[in-house]
């Protein structure tokens, strides 16, 4: 059994099409993560929707750059009480490639600190987005005592991945591992033990769109860089995700 433990079906006009692509494919769960409050709505009714589907409520750090403050008030409010529906929160994080200013940068550290707040204390799982800030990320979410961790297509080199390894969290890999070298090297590096399965879809990977079924061929791509059989990848990090969701 697949699962696909980040993308975005909101994103899809035909959602309804891809989710039965992807359940065709082999995929038992699809995680659909939010970056906004119109997202998590969505993302809301389509698990109501689909058994397949689970969402993440979140508020992405390069989202709330456009917001205005009444707008993440509101935001924050809906996810403290809708926590209980969904699978986790997701996604969250540090993005200080869009953060231009010192001021954006300690907006994105707070609501990180607060999103991580809430996943405490409704014990969610948090699905981490970290660029150009990856190592203060992790830190942050040492600091904080966030024990249940996927870092989604986390990118860098040997010393961050060493890092996220330590810290045992989890480590998600997508389409890129099927074009990229560095990433391939990562995979190898990466415990299976610690690895999850993603397609962050919609977006576009080597000129193609991604989606969920995806998922399939990152999974032969990750048996073949571990010299293991299909199967043995498909049940490994099915076990994880199980592990990391409670599901």
């Amino acid at each position: 059994m697949l699962i696909d433990a980040h993308c975005h079906l909101y994103e899809f006009s035909d959602a309804e099409k891809i989710i039965k692509e992807a359940e065709l494919k082999g995929l038992k769960l699809i995680i659909s993560n939010s970056v906004d409050l119109n997202s998590m709505k969505k993302n809301l009714e389509l698990q109501k929707k689909f058994n397949s589907v689970k969402a993440c409520l979140g508020l992405h750090p390069s989202s709330i750059l456009r917001m205005k403050e009444k707008e993440i008030e509101e935001s924050i409010e809906f996810i403290e009480s809708h926590a209980r529906e969904c699978i986790g929160m997701g996604e969250i994080g540090l993005d200080f490639k869009h953060a231009a200013t010192r001021e954006q940068k300690e907006l994105q550290e707070r609501i990180f600190d607060s999103m991580l707040s809430i996943a405490q204390k409704e014990r969610k799982a948090v699905e981490v987005h970290a660029r150009e800030a990856q190592l203060k990320a992790i830190n942050f979410l040492k600091e904080k005592k966030q024990e249940k961790v996927l870092l989604h297509w986390l990118s860098g080199g040997k010393e961050i991945f060493e890092k996220a390894i330590e810290c045992n969290y989890f480590i998600s890999f997508g389409p890129s591992v099927l074009y990229y070298n560095s990433t391939q090297k990562m995979a190898g590096l990466t415990p299976l033990e610690l690895i999850l399965l993603e397609t962050d879809a919609p977006v576009e990977f080597n000129g193609i769109q991604s989606k969920p079924s995806m998922v399939k061929g990152v999974a032969g791509k990750i048996a073949e860089i571990k010299k293991l059989s299909f199967e043995e990848v498909a049940r490994a990090t099915y076990l994880n995700a199980s592990k990391l969701f409670d599901l």
